[in-house]
């Protein structure tokens, strides 16, 4: 073999292995360096849950839902509170609670008292006058 043929089949062969290593470096290494990285969480809380729920999902981010409060300021179906607040640092796949407003159960409980009140009213025994 010539010097030629030598010195372009150790120049292919290590070209061949450095794009092996920048391909495994790329699959195995950068995505545990990204899952590592902390970010600020942003403010949900007031929004509607549906758009909570793309960006929560949006940067990998989990959530769940953590019960229901009733505040005549927030409309129903957002999101009241979240845990941990705005601000504060997470990493991928988190877990995000929420607190939402659900007006209907506000509205049945004061609707089924109200039925109750009428009812009970209306089936009191009258008072007999002696």
């Amino acid at each position: 073999m010539t010097r030629g043929k030598i010195f372009l089949i150790s120049f292919f062969t290590s070209l061949i292995v450095s794009a092996g290593v920048f391909i495994l470096m790329y699959l195995y290494v950068v995505p545990l360096i990204n899952a590592n990285q902390k970010f600020s969480l942003p403010n949900v809380a007031g929004a509607k849950l549906e758009n909570v729920k793309l960006t929560l999902e949006g940067r990998g981010l989990n959530y769940s839902l953590n019960g229901e409060e009733n505040d005549p300021l927030v409309p129903a179906g957002n999101v009241l509170k979240q845990d941990p607040p705005a601000g504060t640092l997470v990493k991928k796949n988190d877990v995000v609670r929420l607190v939402i407003f659900v007006f209907l159960l506000v509205f049945f409980a004061i609707l089924l008292n109200l039925i109750f009140c009428i009812l009970k009213v209306a089936y009191l025994p009258q008072s007999v006058n002696h």
